[in-house]
């Protein structure tokens, strides 16, 4: 498992009822904003070569007049990774959107070179891809999304999918923070307290404004950096209640789902049971009434009792989230493609009834049951390169994982398989948690199992084959392994 730590952290800092932040919060600003180099706005900078690359130096920008325009430039070893990395990155993704013989006239949020504006598109069309596959899911052109458009008017927007594309590749290698990375740290917070200090409510407010601060905070809680991820997440509430409440971000339907999203991930790294949204805990099985033909891909069984579930409250949500992964299964195998919009809005509608069961199960087993199934909602939404951590997910799970009493029952066995790959996909490391291996020996009883005997028990239960399929092979073979 990959991870790492950013040695300088980034914070949301938040402005009173006229658009201006509180003294106490000025030093922090110029912290964020100056750090690694005093400097001078306006002021050009002479280009000084670094030292160490573990350096979070600022890193200068090229130009006769110090002007605003920003390349990928710097030290020649740096340039040549850095382009290398998103050659990679976008070798197998879709074509740039934008012929190159029309770079030039493509204008984004911030003046740069064409090569820059090339690489900008086409690892936004990357991360979407490896977010949203193209054999899944209905594809979002640049021109036609929302959230493609903010490059092209958002500079701290613009700067944030620099940052999170550059730190991707850090975390990836497993190495310190690169100065390109922390100068796009920089610039975002810069150019979002800009926008947050605007007297202007549609800029200090607006949708790409949340949007950044939603970026910021699911990655700070990727690398783990709860401090900073509780500020963010305490900003985007303090951003929404003054916007007049969630009716006001539910009109924007993508936007409210990543809050949702965000909501989520933030719950399992600290234990919240949702900050951002509600759900109604009770709610209609929508996807038993979509027409969809009743064929032999789709898991229609309703009865739990044979794995020993019986519990009112959570059967009704495994059934659903059962029934909805095996329409995407079936949609996979036919060559059907997904709305991205009703997969985030069944995603939000499961996690905030999972997150509201907390504390109403009587038995073990539902509670082990609840926590795996919150497991099994991260996996479908992965960052590419990154396997996050949630540490009260993974604590949760393991503890009530243990706590359920042992019944000899096949069905149970099944039961416990699934909870064991679901954890080992989503929020453990194996070759941590040697309880894992003693219990997968204690359920698999000496049976020289194959891959895909257990991909066909994982599959009677609950499994998105082209979402989970690599990562369940993995677990299985590491299980088998220690």
């Amino acid at each position: 498992m990959v991870s790492t730590q950013f040695e300088a952290g980034f914070a949301f800092v938040p402005v009173n009822s006229s658009g201006r932040t509180q003294p106490k919060d000025r030093k922090t600003i110029r912290s964020h904003c100056m750090r690694g180099k005093n400097r001078r706005i306006g002021v050009p900078h002479r280009y000084t070569a670094r030292t160490t690359r573990t350096s979070p130096d600022w890193r200068p920008l090229p130009g006769d007049n110090g002007s605003s325009t920003i390349t990928l430039s710097g030290a020649d070893q740096d340039i040549d990774e850095d382009r290398s990395f998103l050659a990679k990155a976008t070798s197998n993704s879709i074509a740039s959107f934008y012929a190159p013989s029309s770079t030039a006239q493509v204008k984004l949020a911030i003046d740069m070179d064409d090569a820059t504006k090339t690489l900008v598109i086409d690892s936004f069309r990357y991360f979407n891809e490896a977010m949203y596959p193209a054999s899944l899911f209905k594809g979002v052109d640049i021109h036609q999304s929302e959230w493609g458009q903010w490059l092209f008017h958002d500079p701290a927007y613009l700067h944030c999918a620099f940052f999170m594309g550059f730190a991707t590749r850090d975390v990836t290698e497993n190495r310190p923070i690169t100065p390109t990375t922390y100068s796009h740290l920089r610039e975002t917070i810069m150019h979002l307290n800009n926008r947050l200090s605007s007297s202007d409510n549609d800029v200090a407010l607006g949708n790409s404004t949340i949007a950044t601060v939603i970026l910021l905070t699911m990655f700070s809680c990727i690398i783990n950096d709860h401090e900073a991820a509780k500020t963010h997440i305490s900003g985007l509430q303090q951003m929404v209640c003054l916007r007049g409440g969630l009716q006001t971000v539910a009109c924007n339907r993508k936007l409210y789902l990543k809050l949702g999203r965000v909501d989520l991930i933030y719950a399992l790294n600290t234990g919240s049971q949702g900050l951002l949204c509600t759900y109604p805990l009770s709610c209609n099985p929508t996807y038993y009434n979509n027409n969809v033909p009743t064929s032999g891909s789709l898991n229609m069984q309703s009865d739990l009792s044979e794995y020993g579930l019986s519990d009112p409250q959570i059967v009704p949500i495994f059934l659903e989230m059962r029934h909805y992964s095996s329409l995407i299964n079936a949609a996979h195998s036919t060559g059907q493609r997904l709305s991205t919009e009703g997969y985030h809005t069944a995603v939000c509608s499961f996690q905030y009834r999972l997150l509201q069961l907390h504390g109403c199960l009587e038995d073990t087993l539902s509670e082990c049951v609840r926590l795996t199934l919150l497991a099994f909602l991260i996996t479908t939404f992965q960052t590419p390169g990154i396997r996050a951590k949630y540490p009260y997910l993974a604590d949760c799970l393991r503890e009530s994982f243990l706590a359920v009493p042992v019944n000899e029952g096949n069905g149970f066995r099944d039961l416990m398989r699934w909870i064991l790959i679901v954890g080992a996909v989503s929020v453990f490391d194996v070759k941590d948690e040697r309880w894992m291996v003693q219990r997968w020996r204690d359920i698999v009883q000496g049976e020289n199992m194959t891959w895909e005997e257990v991909r066909a028990g994982l599959e009677d239960i609950m499994w998105i084959d082209p979402l989970q399929d690599k990562l369940g092979r993995t677990a299985f073979e590491e299980l088998n392994r220690h």
